[in-house]
């Protein structure tokens, strides 16, 4: 069945695992002024560990993309439901940070399979 639709049962498992616990710091009350100077790379790398487990999960390029496309999706979701929660705010430049976080790691996968597996 997961092979129809081009994932692995463990990678995504471990992708909806993942995105669970993503939302539940996402969407935790914090402290006001918790906010650093880090925060935009926690939220690149955050996203792009996102997008590695995606890599691991797909079976075929499409389902990667399509995995790739639903973790931007829900990253703007995280960002709405935190406007909701005490001590969070909306911030149209972490979905941009999370957007790139996620971009990087597409890049790598469409130059890892042009490049190392590629026939010769």
């Amino acid at each position: 069945m997961f092979e129809k639709l081009g994932v692995n049962f463990l990678g995504i498992f471990s992708f909806f695992g993942y995105g669970a616990v993503v939302a539940f710091y996402s969407l935790t009350p914090v402290e006001e002024g918790f906010i650093n100077v880090w925060d935009k790379l926690l939220h690149f790398a955050c996203y792009g560990l996102f997008a590695l487990i995606a890599w691991w999960s797909a079976t075929r390029d499409k389902t990667f993309y399509l995995l790739c496309a639903v973790v931007i999706a829900y990253s703007a979701l995280m960002e709405v439901g935190q406007s909701f929660v005490p001590g969070r705010m909306m911030s149209g430049l972490d979905i941009v940070a999370n957007a790139l976080g996620v971009a990087v790691v597409a890049v790598l996968y469409a130059l890892y399979r042009r490049w190392f597996l590629a026939k010769p």
